[in-house]
């Protein structure tokens, strides 16, 4: 099998409200963004009900608005890119390919 790892990029037009400054949260949101990524990948392989060589790996855009909202001086997020584009990200695995999600560069707009 082939395996390739995917950078999650979240662009500069992601806008995240804070009570205080983007610069104090810039590691603390890169934490949570990765604690959801590791929560994704633990279940890689784990097959949907039915299908037996095909599994998809899905991050969630909402699930990476969550995670930064649990940090408590965080009001709001907006616009929201992955790799460039609104919306979720669907990886494939099957016997041929895997694809895992790796947290790249993010860039956040306060």
């Amino acid at each position: 099998p082939i395996h390739m790892q995917t950078w999650i990029v979240i662009w500069e037009d992601t806008e995240v409200f804070l009570q205080n400054g983007v610069e104090l949260y810039q590691s603390i949101i890169e934490e949570k963004i990765q604690k959801y990524l590791d929560e994704i990948n633990a279940t890689w392989g784990n097959p949907l009900v039915g299908h037996t060589i095909k599994y998809p790996l899905i991050i969630y855009a909402s699930r990476i608005v969550f995670a930064i909202l649990t940090i408590s001086d965080v009001v709001n997020v907006s616009n929201l890119l992955i790799n460039g584009q609104s919306g979720d990200l669907i990886f494939t695995e099957t016997a041929q390919l895997q694809e895992v999600p790796v947290l790249g560069v993010v860039v956040i707009n306060g």
